[in-house]
């Protein structure tokens, strides 16, 4: 199996990160980290039997670090793993076998629990119905998560894919660059058929946001633009149509959160002025719209593709669906 490890910035987590991946006892396992910060790391992990350093000489990104791996490997599970994220032992081992129980399963979710907290991170993915997304159960006990069983698709933090299940939706979009990637690609392969499992016996340590930052400018524009990429390649009209609604009630939930300090909202604004926030949006609302001739084109070659009619993927939508409060984190 093939996991990549994409970095920006390196450092002791990235190496706590591999060493947890070596230590594992995978057989055949090929660890794949992505020098996107250009930190010459092929000098760092020369030698290492498992591990081989891509170095594109600028930074693609999460989506794009990603793709370049997957375009790498030939392995049939592929794995993708933050690097401020370490795997307890046995916990690939734990995916793999989830997987292998189940040809319906193409991609498996691990419970990810925020490192030096008794506090889950996320058990899976659920989705708002203006294509945002949100960890499921995060910041929630981790033993509420015990069982096993269906969620919409696994967080880009570590998630394990059947290579079959991710080829046949067509891999990571390297447009989205940073944030939501996952939610795309995820309900894209919802589209094609196949199903995501949460195996909680597979245990991942997370340090929340320690690459990217809790709450900066940069990712509200970056999280603003991709889910309305998510929203307009894969949802029903019906759902497009209705989103604005939910959309605005996601607002209001946010400047809520911002008043309160609270929530997802109340994060940026350590950082970030009431100004700094709007005008993130709005550039990332101006730039998904300059993209919606690229972005329709995508949703017209996945919907020839798709095996689930737009009725069966609404009801899936809707059976993994969040609140906007939910969403907002308040």
């Amino acid at each position: 199996m093939t996991v990549v490890v994409p970095t920006l910035t390196g450092g002791e987590k990235l190496e706590e990160c591999v060493e947890a991946l070596q230590a594992q006892g995978i057989v055949g396992l090929d660890v794949v980290i992505v020098d996107n910060g250009s930190l010459r790391l092929g000098e760092r992990f020369h030698g290492h039997e498992v591990v081989r350093v891509l170095s594109p000489g600028r930074n693609l990104g999460f989506a794009g670090a990603v793709a370049d791996a997957f375009e790498s490997s030939a392995a049939p599970y592929f794995m993708t793993i933050n690097d401020d994220a370490v795997a307890e032992p046995g916990c690939l081992a734990a995916l793999i076998r989830a997987l292998e129980r189940d040809p319906a399963f193409g991609s498996c979710a691990p419970k990810i629990v925020l490192a030096g907290e008794n506090l889950l991170d996320s058990a899976g993915m659920a989705i708002g119905l203006d294509g945002s997304s949100r960890q499921r159960g995060h910041r929630r006990d981790p033993d509420g998560y015990r069982a096993a069983g269906e969620v919409l698709f696994a967080s880009g933090c570590a998630a394990m894919y059947r290579r079959e299940a991710l080829a046949d939706a067509g891999g990571f979009d390297r447009d989205f660059f940073l944030y939501c990637e996952d939610t795309d690609v995820g309900l894209r392969m919802r589209r094609m058929g196949w199903r995501c499992r949460y195996e909680p016996a597979a245990v991942v340590r997370h340090k929340y946001s320690a690459t990217a930052g809790g709450g900066s400018a940069s990712k509200v524009y970056y999280a603003e633009r991709n889910r309305i990429a998510v929203l307009v390649k894969n949802f029903p009209w019906d759902l497009i149509l209705m989103s604005p609604a939910f959309t605005l009630a996601r607002y209001a939930a946010h400047v809520r959160a911002l008043a309160s300090g609270k929530g997802y909202a109340g994060q940026v604004s350590g950082g970030t002025t009431w100004g700094g926030f709007v005008g993130a949006v709005l550039k990332g609302m101006w730039d998904a719209f300059t993209r919606l001739p690229t972005l329709l084109k995508r949703r017209s070659q996945l919907m020839r593709r798709a095996k689930l009619t737009s009725a069966e993927f609404r009801r899936v939508l809707k059976t993994h669906r969040l609140s906007a409060s939910e969403i907002a984190g308040v």
